[in-house]
């Protein structure tokens, strides 16, 4: 028991600090990213359009990235033959499809703002998506490769 007494008291008379054990788990880092479910489909697509009801043919140059928040943009898409291009929000997934809403930024008074886009999250070449109006109904297809 005297031992013990004298080692703690030398500790005080040398003005010596305890010693203080280092953490022996790994340190995280804080901005570590979860693996993104987009990033099959991330990246330029490029291809060709069609309206349904006009038959219509348009190109299509569409970017995405690999991360975004739910409302929040994920990437763009131009139709350069009609002049349009919008971004694209993230509004989740539907039956394994990503599923993107148009805000167009150049040429509403062209193209119809607020359509959706359903896209297959595998990110296959060729991807083919199709285009909805805003109240639901398929109107467009297109096909595009990386």
């Amino acid at each position: 028991m005297r031992f013990a007494i004298v080692i703690v008291l030398a500790g005080c008379w040398t003005g010596g600090e305890p010693s203080v054990e280092e953490p022996t788990e790994p340190v995280v880092a804080s901005d570590a990213r979860k693996p993104s479910p987009y990033r099959a489909v991330a990246g330029t697509w490029r291809g060709i359009g069609v309206q349904y009801d006009t038959q219509e043919q348009w190109d299509v140059v569409m970017i995405l990235r690999a991360h975004a928040a739910l409302e929040s943009p994920i990437g763009t898409i131009e139709y350069p033959s009609l002049q349009c291009k919008a971004e694209l929000i993230l509004e989740g997934q539907k039956g394994g499809m990503l599923v993107l809403r148009e805000k167009m930024v150049i040429g509403a008074g062209t193209c119809i703002d607020g359509g959706s886009i359903r896209i297959p999250r595998d990110g296959r070449s060729p991807l083919e998506w199709r285009w909805f109006y805003p109240s639901g109904s398929e109107g467009a297809k297109a096909q595009l490769e990386r």
